[in-house]
């Protein structure tokens, strides 16, 4: 058996392997947060203009003409 085998894991291993983990994923997160906010702008801007058009077509639909003659 090697060496490393041997060896208990302890707490201060696991937590240091996940604070390393962490710091790597807070890097990526910190790179891609720009981008995200440009992509949500964009499809919240979309589905309001959409639903405005949708509304719009709508009540042309069903909206009355009233015709007023005087006699």
């Amino acid at each position: 058996m090697t060496k490393s085998r041997q060896e208990k894991i302890t707490p201060y291993d696991i937590e240091a392997k996940l604070n390393e983990i962490n710091y790597q994923l807070q890097g990526k997160a910190t790179a891609v947060k720009p981008q995200l906010y440009k992509t949500g702008i964009i499809v919240v801007a979309a589905f309001v203009i959409v639903a405005y058009l949708l509304g719009r077509r709508k009540g042309r639909l069903r909206s009355t003409v009233v015709e007023i003659k005087r006699v």
